[in-house]
């Protein structure tokens, strides 16, 4: 096959193009965009959108007459995932369609995405074959943000790491936990993003604990630099989230190379599935299905795992905001169904109602400590999505207590201590139901004309002045009278709900005052003797003065 026939041909052709993957080029419906881009590692993702399943199942049939061989295949909700290999390359297909109320005008959201690997660079997921089980599987919480898993076969899955001073208490788990004898063996270290308390632990134990722990797999999805918060946003805005979470990834890299040559790599995509002694471990997501060039969160980096044990399925969320919360469960719906569920973004403000109801968990899993969610007032402030009253177990630990074993489905009262009683008033809050049908103040006319977007208000308080439109800069405002400042809170974390991110805040003699923005849209918000005032317009336009 001539490289010229390739996906991506023209970015090979910069670069060393033996270092990437190959993939014979598409032929069906959709407009081609190449928005995705793994720099460090020779990957890259080819967008389709538009396109059908009969796409997705017309190139799938060109992978095969080329010479590639499947490797696995799935479907999920009306999605199709499918991987494919020919020794060079590796080649991961999707096919994700779901209609959404897209800034308030309903439409279809459907493509193929096709992502490819070179397996220099990346390998295939693990099948498990067979195995001596030597123990039971066991789930332990360290440090509050990081998962031990011990297989059936007595080695380890580990679920990101935690901070760099958190690696000695992980490594001691591991070696508390170990039944092989010798030193801990991990199976595969997955990472759900590159933020430094998530990776910190790996690197220091890698750094202090190189020689005394084997690792046979580290599973991430790192994004290129360039598509973490863009350095071309707002002028004058240097892209440091981008710098930082490279960085941190190529000293996993580094480590890796240095201390673990045997190890592997796998670059994560959405539909594969791992399977290890008593485990079996699915990627939902990851940054190639929020499709859109830059992230204006890097949480919304984050890789959504599930796993299934023999006690049950574990959604693991990693630091999933809204936003990317929200595309998770459009393209899932209920098949998110588990038992237990960790809590995004530290059990703070990640995830969404509608995803949390989804799941159908009977248990929480809390990655923050008691103390901090107490003495903030986390638990049922209106910041929290999820509603701690309905599951029945809800797993904190202490910040001095001992590692946290989990026994999700024992009687209550044998796990009592993990299950604090909760004495919080339960904030009023928007029931997931009205989320799904929101409504919205613009028609679909005024949009066509280029207006800015933003979420209705929802709250205390009267509209006084109902859409101000200013046709010269496509803004309108909103006044709301007889507020409070909680209702200001409770609509800025709206804003982020729908996946805006705040860009600047300031409060001065009273009055408080937030920028937010998505790719296309701004919105300023202020709040002062018991006003709020709401202005929208279109991203990039500076025209929000606050």
């Amino acid at each position: 096959m001539k490289v010229e026939n390739c996906l991506a041909y023209a970015l090979m052709k910069e670069h060393d193009s033996d270092l990437y993957g190959y993939a014979p080029a598409y032929d069906g419906a959709g407009t081609e965009e190449l928005v995705y881009a793994l720099d460090a590692y020779k990957s890259y993702c080819v967008y389709e959108h538009g396109a059908g399943e009969k796409d997705f199942a017309d190139y799938c049939r060109k992978l095969e007459r080329e010479g590639y061989v499947r490797d696995s295949a799935k479907t999920a909700n009306g999605n199709a995932f499918a991987a494919y290999t020919n020794g060079h390359s590796i080649v991961n297909v999707s096919y994700i369609r779901y209609r959404d109320v897209d800034k308030y005008v309903v439409q279809d959201i459907s493509y193929v995405a096709i992502a490819v690997d070179s397996v220099r660079n990346s390998t295939l997921p693990d099948r498990c074959g067979e195995y001596e089980a030597i123990t039971t599987v066991q789930v332990s919480m360290v440090n509050i943000l990081t998962l031990v898993v011990r297989l059936a076969d007595g080695r380890f899955l580990v679920i990101d790491s935690g901070l760099h001073r958190d690696a000695d208490r992980v490594y001691d788990t591991l070696c508390q936990q170990n039944v092989r004898g010798g030193k801990p063996v991990i199976a595969a270290w997955l990472f759900s993003h590159a933020h430094s308390d998530h990776v910190g632990g790996f690197i220091g134990i890698l750094e202090k604990y190189g020689d005394a722990v084997e690792v046979q797999r580290v599973v991430h999805h790192f994004p290129g630099e360039a598509t973490y918060m863009g350095k071309n946003y707002m002028e004058g805005i240097p892209n440091r989230e981008g710098e930082n979470m490279t960085a941190r990834s190529n000293d996993i890299h580094r480590l890796m190379r240095e201390k673990m040559p045997e190890g592997r790599f796998a670059i994560a995509h959405a539909g594969q599935t791992f399977a290890y002694p008593g485990v079996q471990i699915e990627v939902l997501m990851t940054t190639e299905n929020i499709v859109q060039k830059q992230m204006f969160d890097t949480n919304m980096s984050s890789v959504v795992y599930l796993l299934t044990m023999p006690n049950g399925k574990l959604l693991a969320l990693g630091d999933a905001v809204d936003a990317e919360a929200k595309i998770l469960r459009k393209i899932y719906g209920e098949t998110l169904k588990c038992d237990a569920v960790v809590l995004a973004h530290h059990a703070y403000n990640g995830g969404d109602e509608e995803l949390y109801h989804n799941t159908g968990a009977t248990a929480a899993i809390w990655p923050n400590y008691t103390e901090t969610l107490v003495s903030r007032g986390l638990i049922g402030h209106f910041t929290n999505h999820f509603d701690y009253n309905r599951v029945k177990y809800n797993f904190m630990m202490s910040q001095n207590g001992p590692v946290m074993t989990l026994y999700h489905g024992m009687p209550a009262d044998e796990i009592a201590h993990f299950t604090p009683k909760f004495d919080v008033k339960h904030a009023d809050a928007v029931c997931y139901a009205c989320r799904r049908n929101p409504q919205h103040y613009l028609t679909a006319d005024q949009l066509r004309e280029g207006y800015g977007n933003a979420p209705r208000y929802y709250g205390k308080g009267e509209e006084t002045e109902t859409l101000v439109m200013n046709p010269e800069d496509k803004t309108y405002v909103l006044t709301i009278s007889g507020a409070a400042e909680e209702d200001f809170a409770y609509y800025c974390n709206s804003l982020k709900r729908d996946g805006y991110v705040r860009m600047s805040d300031s409060q001065e003699e009273g009055r408080l005052c937030a920028v937010y923005a998505d790719p296309l849209n701004e919105v300023g918000v202020s709040y002062l003797d018991g006003v709020i005032t709401i202005t929208v317009g279109r991203a990039g336009r500076n025209v929000l003065q606050y």
